[in-house]
């Protein structure tokens, strides 16, 4: 089994931006749904979810997938924000299986960018190819095929102090 990299920073940064996405995401998934949510609570969900957050809603359905990530940098900065295609596969398949909308939410210094990863249009949206950490790899994993998606596809979120 991978060594699990995610360090109490990583988590500390999470929970301050819980929050401010708890606040932005319930209007997002009322338009992609089509339906009244009222109030979104991010719960954390086990590793082997390959997510980071169920969105509950004020009746404790699922309405969608969350992966979350911080970044030391600011929006733009890179041409695409890079996901690994493993994690892309394995939240498809929970908003697949459980029928509702799945974000990545990109925390770039205070300003939070979503993307719905179940709109991509390969070749427009995103490409695919072999990447990931090729710097200061830590283990051999760390380079891997990857997804490289264009920044068009991430929307304004809002703003969280940092």
């Amino acid at each position: 089994m991978r060594t699990y990299y995610e360090s109490k920073d990583d988590l500390a940064a999470e929970q301050t931006a819980k929050q401010c996405m708890e606040d932005g995401i319930a209007e997002v998934l009322e338009q992609r749904l089509l339906g009244d949510i009222q109030r979104i609570e991010l719960v954390k969900v086990p590793v082997s979810y390959r997510a980071d957050f169920a969105a509950i809603d004020h009746k404790g359905d699922i309405r969608g997938w969350v992966e979350f990530k911080s970044r030391s940098f600011k929006f733009g900065q890179y041409d695409t924000v890079m996901i690994s295609l493993s994690k892309l596969i394995h939240m498809r398949r929970l908003g697949e299986t459980v029928g509702v909308p799945i974000l990545v939410i990109q925390d770039c210094k205070g300003e939070l960018r979503y993307c719905l990863l179940d709109n991509l249009v390969h070749g427009i949206d995103v490409r695919y190819q072999i990447g990931g950490r090729t710097v200061q790899q830590r283990d051999s994993a760390d380079k891997e095929p990857v997804a490289y998606i264009e920044l068009a596809a991430f929307k304004h979120l809002g703003y969280c102090p940092t």
